[in-house]
């Protein structure tokens, strides 16, 4: 499973590459098969708590005899908890994956934080501008979802003007705002510190860095295979989107050498990307309570939720952190050329 690591990145030893600080000479690299087995294993451990928990629910919501019923129990495992029980369990899985991966890297691979992008220098900075660069991302996005409408309309219902939005003044919606915003900075900053941090630095010390940023893209996408449930072609389209945003994000911590900006800015994403829409609903359909309008943008925002067919503006993610990657090449192509 491992092997010690040799001196930090040689000139006989090009692929032997430690992305953010040096790694002690006692150091351990896992093998690159075995780290991918160890981030989906440690996922399948972290769930535990989250399947338990949802079969407590299940039982409590519909009792123990719906387990009698194969057509009924598919139903209501398939429903999702209410956000005051789904949330925490969440919280309970990402928070058990970070640790796993954060013990596997001190007790196993004997290295400390600053090998996986935790460096103490220009933290805050990099978190901030990581967080400006999600709302650039997420403006860029919306506008490109506006040309492809253009070319591809697409029937929507805009409840905009007759939107209540006093409704937001309510203490409980801030309330709820604000747990949304810590919990996706948590998670964003939990996939970061497995991928970008644990797993990519991993990768590029055994195969170079080329496919360890390439290589921890791909696996970041193929854990987001639920977006196939909102149908298989804007499965695919929404996949592509998450790889171009994980090769991005690979790219702007490998620049940055740090972990601290691609944290500011899946956080940051993530969070508007639900509690802009969650305010919307909010606002726009007082028949709707606040669980419900949280469930319904969760369910969308991560692919879950059915489609009534293929919609085109969800290539908007694949095409503009497509083109926030090919720009990130060119500048570390550039910083190279200017290096040697």
């Amino acid at each position: 499973m491992s092997e010690h690591l040799p001196a930090f990145e040689t000139a006989d030893s090009p692929a032997h590459t430690a992305l953010y600080a040096p790694w002690p000479p006692n150091a351990r690299r896992s093998w690159g098969a075995g780290a991918i087995a160890l981030v989906v294993g440690f996922y399948l451990v972290a769930t535990i708590a989250m399947v338990v928990g949802q079969i407590a629910w299940t039982v409590s919501a519909h009792g123990a005899s719906v387990f009698s019923d194969p057509q009924a129990m598919t139903a209501a495992l398939s429903e999702l908890p209410p956000p005051v029980i789904f949330f925490p369990l969440m919280l309970v899985l990402f928070l058990t994956w970070g640790g796993l991966s954060l013990a596997w890297v001190s007790g196993f691979e004997r290295r400390g934080l600053s090998t996986i992008g935790f460096r103490a220098e220009r933290a805050g900075r990099l978190f901030v501008n990581g967080a400006g660069l999600a709302i650039a991302a997420i403006i860029a996005l919306s506008a490109t979802g506006l040309l492809i409408g253009l070319i591809a309309p697409v029937d929507v219902t805009d409840a905009a003007q007759t939107a209540d939005w006093g409704r937001l003044a309510d203490p409980t919606v801030w309330l709820v705002i604000g747990g949304l915003a810590a919990f996706f900075f948590i998670q964003g900053g939990v996939e970061e510190i497995v991928f970008r941090g644990w797993l990519m630095s991993t990768l590029s010390a055994r195969w170079g860095r080329i496919a360890g940023v390439g290589v921890t893209a791909l696996v970041f996408a193929l854990f987001h295979l639920q977006v196939f449930m909102s149908g298989f072609y804007m499965g695919l389209a929404a996949l592509a989107g998450i790889s171009m945003t994980g090769l991005f994000l690979g790219l702007l911590a490998l620049r940055q050498g740090s972990l601290w900006g691609v944290i500011g800015l899946h956080g940051a994403f993530n969070a508007v990307s639900v509690i802009g829409p969650v305010s919307y609903m909010i606002a726009s359909q007082p028949e709707a309570t606040i669980g419900e309008a949280v469930s319904r943008v969760f369910e969308q925002a991560t692919g879950m939720a059915a489609s009534s067919g293929f919609q085109p503006q969800i290539l908007a993610q694949a095409l503009v952190f497509g083109t926030f990657s090919i720009f990130m090449l060119w500048r570390l192509t550039r910083t190279r050329r200017q290096a040697r």
